[in-house]
C-alpha cells in the first residue's frame, strides 16, 4: 500500500507551524535534566519548561481538534488516566510533585494528539524526527561526558541517549554498520556511568531488532535470528561486567540486598523502601493515595520518587490508575509492533518504517527503565517519546484514510492482527 502524500486539505504555513512547534518540543529536551539546576520561586527551570510544552501542545489540539480514529482510540485510555489523575485532585492531598507528574503526563498526551495530527497532514514531519537522532546523539554524549569528569547528571544523560539509540537501532536494519557503531560508543558511555537500567533497555532494542524480524513461516530463520540476538545481548554484558569496573560495582557493590544464584546484587537501597511503598499502597488498593510516596519518605534524600514506575502509579493511583496505563500501554505497543513489521513489508526502507519501529524500540526501552527509575515524571524522555508515538499513530491514520479511498477494509489497521496477516 502507498503512503499518502496529501496535505490532507490543511494549508501548507499550519502544518509548517506544527512541524516548528514540535522541532522546538525536542530540542527543548536536549539539555535533559540539566534545567532542573535552576529554580524560580522554588519551580525548576525544567519544572516551567515542562509546563509550556504542555500548554502549548494543550493549544496546538484545541485549535485543531480532529482526531483520526486509530489515534483517538490508541489514546482513549491515556486520556481517561489523565482525567483521572486530574479528577484525584478533588479529594486526595496535593503538593508540587503530583502537580507536576500531572503536568508531563499531561503534556504526553497533547504531545501524541499534536503530533499524530501533524503527521497525519503532513507526510514529511517523519524525515525530520528521524533526522532529530543526530542532535540526540550529541546531546547524550556530551552530557555523558560531564558526567565522568563532573560526576552531575549521569542517570539523566543516560536514559536520555535511549531516544537516540531507538532511531539508531531501527536505521540499521537497513544494513547501515554506522549507525550501530553509534549505538555501541553511547553503550559505552552508560556502562561507564554504571547505568544498568539503561544499558539493559538499549540490549534489549538489539535483542529485539532480531526477535521481531523474519516470519514464523521460515521458523529455522527466526530462531537463528533469536538466538544471535541473545548471544549479542549476553556478550556485550559480559564484556562490560569484566573490563568496566563501574558498570560491575553497580551490581555488586552496595546494600546487595538480592540473590541470584548465590550472587548478592546491589540494589541501591530500592528493595527496602519498594516493600515500604507497597505496604502502604495496600491500604488504598483501588484509588492510591494521590502521592508519589508515603508521606514518611517524601523528605527522604533520593526517595521523594520510588525509584519504580509501576509502585508510583500503584501508590498514586491505585489498580485503577494502574490498570489505565497498561491498557494504554499494551495497545499501543502492539499496534507499534505490527504497524512497524506491515510497513517495513510494503513500503521498504522509508522514513515511515525506520521511524514507527523506534517508536516501537523507544516505548519498549520505557517499559524496562520504569522498572527501576523514574522515567515517567521525566518530562525529557516522556515529550520526544510522545512525539514518536503521535507520528507514528498519524501515520496509521495515513494508512487508514489510504484503505478507506481505494475501497478496502481499514481493519487492517484498527487491528494488529490484521495487520500482521496482511504481511
Amino acid at each position: 500500500m502507498a503512503m499518502v502524500k496529501t496535505t490532507g486539505g490543511y494549508p501548507a504555513p499550519r502544518a509548517d507551524i506544527g512541524k516548528a512547534l514540535i522541532a522546538l518540543v525536542l530540542l527543548v529536551c536536549l539539555p535533559a535534566a540539566l534545567p532542573h539546576m535552576v529554580s524560580v520561586g522554588g519551580v525548576s527551570l525544567l519544572g516551567l519548561f515542562s509546563a509550556a510544552v504542555a500548554a502549548t501542545m494543550l493549544i496546538g489540539v484545541a485549535t485543531n481538534p480532529a482526531l483520526g480514529p486509530v489515534t483517538a482510540r490508541a489514546a482513549f485510555w491515556l486520556l481517561l488516566f489523565w482525567l483521572y489523575d486530574l479528577l484525584g485532585f478533588a479529594w486526595q492531598p496535593m503538593n508540587l510533585a503530583v502537580a507536576q507528574d500531572n503536568i508531563v503526563w499531561g503534556g504526553f498526551l497533547f504531545t501524541i494528539l499534536f503530533s499524530a495530527h501533524v503527521a497525519r497532514v503532513s507526510p514529511d514531519l517523519v524525515e525530520m524526527v528521524a533526522a532529530f537522532k543526530w542532535p540526540a546523539v550529541a546531546a547524550s554524549g556530551l552530557l555523558m561526558g560531564a558526567a565522568v569528569l563532573f560526576d552531575v547528571g549521569g542517570n539523566a544523560a543516560t536514559l536520555l541517549a535511549l531516544w537516540p539509540c531507538a532511531q539508531l537501532v531501527a536505521d540499521s536494519r537497513s544494513g547501515r554498520a554506522a549507525d550501530l557503531i553509534v549505538v555501541l560508543l553511547l553503550l559505552l558511555g552508560m556502562a561507564w556511568l554504571g547505568a544498568r537500567i539503561a544499558v539493559g533497555a538499549v540490549l534489549m532494542m538489539l535483542f529485539l531488532l532480531q526477535a521481531v524480524e523474519g516470519r514464523w513461516s521460515n521458523p529455522f530463520r527466526k530462531l537463528s535470528r533469536i538466538l544471535a540476538g541473545v548471544a549479542v545481548v549476553i556478550g556485550l554484558f559480559i564484556a562490560a561486567s569484566l573490563y568496566i569496573s563501574r558498570f560491575r560495582s553497580a551490581f555488586l557493590v552496595g546494600d546487595q540486598a538480592f540473590e541470584i544464584g548465590g550472587i548478592a546484587i546491589n540494589t541501591s537501597g530500592r528493595l527496602y523502601w519498594w516493600n515500604v511503598i507497597y505496604d502502604y499502597a495496600l491500604e488504598h488498593p483501588w484509588l492510591g493515595w494521590g502521592l508519589d510516596v508515603p508521606t514518611v519518605m517524601e523528605h527522604l534524600d533520593r526517595w521523594s520518587h520510588p525509584h519504580n514506575d509501576y509502585l508510583r502509579l500503584f501508590h498514586h493511583l491505585g489498580l485503577i490508575g494502574l490498570s489505565l496505563w497498561l491498557l494504554f500501554y499494551f495497545r499501543v505497543w502492539r499496534l507499534l509492533l505490527s504497524t512497524a513489521r506491515y510497513l517495513w513489508r510494503v513500503a521498504g526502507n522509508r522514513a515511515e518504517s525506520r521511524v514507527v519501529y523506534a517508536a516501537f524500540l523507544y516505548f519498549s526501552a520505557l517499559a524496562v527503565t520504569m522498572v527501576t527509575d523514574n522515567t515517567i515524571v521525566y518530562s525529557f524522555i516522556m515529550f520526544p517519546l510522545g512525539v514518536y508515538l503521535g507520528v507514528s499513530l498519524g501515520l496509521m491514520d495515513r494508512l487508514w484514510a489510504a484503505s478507506v479511498a481505494a475501497g478496502e477494509s481499514p481493519s487492517a489497521i484498527a487491528d494488529p492482527g490484521a495487520i500482521r496477516s496482511a504481511g
